[in-house]
């Protein structure tokens, strides 16, 4: 019996596995393939689709379609930020926590903004409320200039 795997990894106990077809399968090595797997775009892709999938009920032409109609960029017509990670945004009240019935999708959000609205709840009058206050030092601030 082999007492090591191609690549040299010693079996011994707990570092190897039986695969489906009843062969050892080193766990070295198997970490190893995995770690380089994922880091490939192939992967990563995927990996994005059955996100989108699982938590929004969105195929990636959906996605890509609603990131069209608002012009490749942050749903939120204010934003100025340079974010380059994107959050697809649904209306909590309908569907609370991650997942999403599919139907309450509001737009796609940068990470910032989808972050600012998830902390303030998706309260309108917080939101206004914060403008207000920012609105009204912006004010005081000129007055002292």
């Amino acid at each position: 019996m082999k007492t090591h795997c191609k690549r040299g990894h010693e079996f011994k106990e707990g570092s190897f596995t039986f695969n489906s077809k009843g062969h050892r399968s080193c766990t070295q090595c198997h970490l190893i393939r995995n770690k380089i797997y994922k880091s490939t775009v192939e992967y990563k892709q995927k990996a994005s689709d059955s996100n989108l999938s699982r938590r929004y009920g969105l195929t990636r032409e959906q996605y890509n379609q609603i990131w069209q109609d608002q012009g490749q960029r942050c749903a939120n017509p204010c934003c100025t930020g340079i974010d380059t990670k994107f959050c697809v945004d649904h209306d909590h009240a309908c569907c609370p926590g991650i997942k999403s019935c599919g139907e309450c999708i509001r737009g796609i959000l940068c990470f910032s903004c989808n972050t600012a609205l998830g902390k303030l709840q998706d309260s309108e009058n917080a939101i206004r409320g914060l403008g207000e206050y920012l609105g009204s030092w912006f004010k005081f601030r000129q007055t002292c200039l």
